[in-house]
């Protein structure tokens, strides 16, 4: 049953991410990003990654690099990374 609770916090973490990233970039819950898509294929700037990484760090409490965005480009590498 182990991965089901693995399987279960993955998805947890996907759906935060799926909010904060369309807080940053402004969209309605009918307009939610793909988790596979690239953050700046998705329309994220470099301003928007800043306060995208900021919002995880503060709602999470835990310290993401400035880079975060760049070393893991999608909703999907990052909730991997985060799980872990």
């Amino acid at each position: 049953m182990k991965v089901a609770k693995t399987d279960k916090r993955q998805r947890l973490i996907v759906d935060y991410l799926i909010g904060v990233v369309a807080k940053v970039l402004r969209r309605g819950k009918n307009d939610l990003p793909d988790p596979e898509e690239g953050f700046f294929n998705l329309g994220m700037d470099s301003l928007m990654a800043l306060d995208f990484g900021q919002m995880i760090q503060t709602d999470l409490g835990i310290t993401l690099s400035s880079t975060s965005t760049f070393e893991y480009p999608n909703i999907q590498t990052l909730a991997e990374y985060l799980e872990g």
